[in-house]
């Protein structure tokens, strides 16, 4: 931006797989079948000042 002052951003995306599960379970309506994906999205964003 200036001489002293800058900007930054940074993007991470993370997949960690997924996770089925069949047996039991509390809800009937889901028949004893679990699954669960793990996976997220992170922005970073900074301003900096230089002395």
């Amino acid at each position: 931006m200036t001489k002293n002052i800058t900007l930054k951003a940074e993007y991470l995306y993370v997949d960690l797989g997924s996770l089925e599960h069949d047996g039991y379970n509390v809800l009937p309506e889901q028949n004893g079948h679990t699954g669960v994906d793990a996976a997220f999205h992170t922005l970073k964003a900074g301003l900096n000042y230089k002395f």
